[in-house]
């Protein structure tokens, strides 16, 4: 009787251990530098258990876009639309080549294959938005004001549903906030910071929204992008970027590791049921 608590113990814990924690790095999309996802025809792209929402079209004006892109660009320094697909970073969480852009409207929407608790992710603000909130440009003011003193706001709206559509919570983060009475706390986010989606439960797809104090006839006009990494990973005071990297079966690394653990087990699982004899 008790082989057969071993194996059924076996059969239930591994997958669990071996799957479980699957962490996007957005690493397993090879491009060189300054290259990202820009497509006219694909609706999405998925990574590991993820699915990330994305629209391109041309137009007569040229191509235009909403959702997720994977991106590799490195320019910190140009201002306006035209730089879209740069984090203010430079690279990616912990220095890695690739990261992600998103440009989300109302129904773009990050998607689980199944029901399970999101750690959080690594999130910084784009070239774009940085500038714009720094400097201001022609569609946006500079975050402050001339003063300093104009409590100026950028925030980022998380928002978890489940399976069946309901609502699970929503996570604000703020990605600029000059609120502060002392005008030295003022900030603009310029690093990689984590948001944590613990609270959120279990959720099937997150939405994404955004509010700023900067509103006119056409709505928002601070630039609605954000920089994400490491979906699902690791928060910084764990002393780790993550566990399991999404795409298992594209990176050789990973594929030996876990057949060394199977390995492991079934030795272990051997010797355990070799010298232990089954009860009468």
């Amino acid at each position: 009787m008790k082989k057969i608590y071993f194996f059924v113990f076996i059969m239930f814990i591994f997958p669990s251990i071996l799957f479980a924690g699957q962490v996007c790095d957005f690493e397993n999309f090879q491009m060189g530098d300054n290259e990202n996802f820009k497509s006219t025809t694909e609706k999405s792209f998925k990574s590991g258990n993820y699915t990330f929402s994305y629209s391109g079209n041309m137009s007569e004006y040229g191509f235009y876009w909403n959702g997720f892109s994977y991106s590799t660009w490195r320019d910190v320094t140009t201002k306006g639309y035209t730089n879209q697909y740069s984090a203010i970073t430079k690279f990616g969480y912990d220095k890695s080549d690739t990261y992600c852009i998103a440009y989300p409207n109302q129904t773009d929407t990050i998607t689980l294959d199944k029901e399970e608790e999101i750690s959080g992710f690594y999130i910084t603000n784009t070239t774009y938005a940085y500038l714009s909130m720094k400097e201001g440009d022609e569609f946006a003011k500079r975050f402050g004001g001339d003063s300093g003193n104009e409590p100026d706001f950028f925030k980022l709206i998380i928002t978890g549903y489940d399976s069946d559509g309901d609502k699970t919570g929503e996570k604000e983060f703020f990605l600029a906030d000059f609120r502060f009475a002392e005008n030295s706390k003022d900030y603009i986010v310029s690093e990689w910071e984590w948001v944590d989606l613990s609270d959120l439960g279990k959720v099937k797809q997150l939405k994404f929204s955004f509010k700023s104090s900067d509103v006119g006839d056409f709505g928002m006009n601070t630039p609605a992008y954000f920089a994400m990494d490491d979906f699902n990973g690791t928060p910084p005071s764990d002393g780790s970027s993550g566990t399991i990297s999404c795409f298992i079966s594209a990176a050789s690394e990973n594929i030996r590791g876990a057949l060394f653990i199977i390995s492991a087990f079934i030795v272990i699982a051997g010797i355990l049921l070799k010298r232990e004899p089954d009860e009468e």
